[in-house]
């Protein structure tokens, strides 16, 4: 049951995270990334789709998320804003109840909601892919940590949906975070003794990719459009810096600057 202080700190919680991104992000712009998914969103509308009639190699869910706010909200600067400041708010409220379940002082968590509300979207402030593809997989950790611990398949599949979203909204950092939750559930798996949530894992993930590939047919977009322009050409910017791969830097590196994601995943 709900007590009256967490509706208050839901509203609470609700009005700061959406009025600091609305605020901030109406201070000052970059000129390329600022407009990054203004246009493209604009002209989803006109008819045009992404990978289909114009070249995305990441975003493209971002631009399709902000064309419905333009549809429905008109093409203008508070519509673009809307939407950031909504997934911000999103975000912050998930996090508070996650808090919130794991134990933490109400107080405490709130404080913390709070300072994500400052830290996540508003440095940005518009619709951004790699703001996106973080908050989607922050989701997908919060659901998977919390999956386990009320043994809930609700979650579980709710945390695969988040990371398959974020992976669509930008390769990097959710590929990452697959990788994270994938070893979650096969240590988890191995742990109890129970495999029956690695079937259901990939029985669903298996499903959202089919699903995923009937849309592409229906848009008539093509697979092999797809896979060249979201997978192949972004794995192809740096290349030259894998030139003297050496796994054990890459590995440590991982660890680094995934450290305190590590560390919840062992104790959680």
């Amino acid at each position: 049951m709900i007590r009256k202080f967490d509706f208050l700190n839901f509203a609470i919680i609700l009005l700061f995270s959406f009025s600091a991104n609305y605020y901030f992000g109406s201070i000052g712009v970059f000129p390329i990334d600022t407009f990054a998914f203004f246009d493209s969103a604009h002209f989803i509308n006109k008819g045009y789709l992404p990978i289909r009639d114009y070249w995305t190699s990441n975003g493209f869910l971002v631009d399709i998320l902000q064309s419905l706010f333009f549809y429905f909200l008109g093409v203008n600067w508070n519509a673009y804003l809307f939407h950031s400041s909504l997934i911000n708010s999103i975000f912050v409220i998930w996090t508070y109840k996650f808090l919130i379940d794991e134990g933490l002082n109400f107080k405490f968590s709130l404080f913390y909601s709070l300072s994500a509300s400052l830290l996540l979207y508003p440095p940005v402030g518009v619709p951004f892919s790699d703001h996106h593809s973080i908050i989607f997989s922050l989701l997908s950790f919060y659901c998977i940590i919390a999956a386990y611990r009320k043994s809930s398949i609700k979650l579980l599949l709710l945390s695969i949906l988040f990371i398959f979203i974020a992976f669509l909204c930008k390769q990097i950092p959710a590929a990452f975070f697959m990788i994270f939750i994938s070893f979650y559930i096969l240590f988890k798996a191995y742990v109890k003794k129970n495999y029956k949530w690695i079937f259901i894992s990939l029985i669903f993930s298996f499903s959202l990719l089919l699903l995923f590939g009937l849309i592409l047919t229906l848009t008539k977009i093509e697979i092999k459009n797809f896979i060249f322009q979201y997978i192949y050409f972004p794995m192809s910017i740096g290349g030259e810096r894998s030139l003297n791969f050496e796994i054990k830097y890459y590995f440590l590196s991982f660890i680094k600057e995934f450290k305190f994601f590590s560390i919840l995943i062992i104790f959680s």
